[in-house]
């Protein structure tokens, strides 16, 4: 019998995948995916790395409810969307 423990650490990594300008957002594709808040998986997070930047976060209700009232920033988020889902 071996007296080793084992060891179930999580090992957490960080990548940048991109930089975010100024009016730009993040998390878009996970929000228009049309399912209820209470099943919404996240694939996208930030990390603030400006003494400068100020960075809001918004519900996705809230998200969807502002954006989708106005159709033609609807569309422009469904086609930066949809560019993303293609890289």
């Amino acid at each position: 019998m071996s007296s080793k423990k084992p060891t179930n650490r999580l090992q957490i990594e960080t990548f940048r995948v991109t930089l975010i300008g100024s009016g730009q957002i993040f998390g878009e594709e996970d929000v228009t995916q049309e399912r209820p808040s209470h099943s919404r998986k996240y694939t996208v997070s930030v990390k603030c790395i400006s003494n400068k930047a100020n960075v809001f976060m918004m519900k996705a209700d809230d998200f969807l409810k502002k954006f989708k009232a106005n159709k033609e920033s609807w569309r422009i988020i469904n086609l930066v969307v949809e560019e993303k889902m293609k890289k």
